[in-house]
């Protein structure tokens, strides 16, 4: 099911939580309970580590460094102290062959 954090009924629990990059939009009272309560037992949460995502995007990259900080410190207010991050990275490889 894809659905807003607020949208999902409470009751009903998955195997996976995900967010992407939104969970920090939500309301921070209660957000970690409401995940573990959407969480079946030995269910999965995942997060992008957002502002480590943010500093990848050129809206970003292209504001002045002071402002970058600021931008970002003021996310971080409203992220949890602690969040730990399982990531996989993906390489694509390719290769020209001789003569093409």
């Amino acid at each position: 099911m894809r659905a807003a954090f607020e949208d999902l009924r409470p009751g009903v629990t998955y195997d996976l939580v995900y967010a992407a990059a939104a969970l920090h939009w939500t309301t921070p009272e209660g957000r970690w309970s409401r995940v573990a309560a959407l969480l079946e037992p030995g269910g999965v949460f995942a997060s992008r580590d957002y502002v480590g995502h943010l500093s990848t995007i050129s809206a970003y990259l292209e504001l002045p460094t002071s402002t970058q900080e600021q931008v970002f410190s003021q996310i971080e207010q409203v992220l949890p102290e602690t969040v730990e991050l399982s990531a996989d990275v993906i390489v694509h490889l390719a290769r020209r062959r001789p003569g093409q």
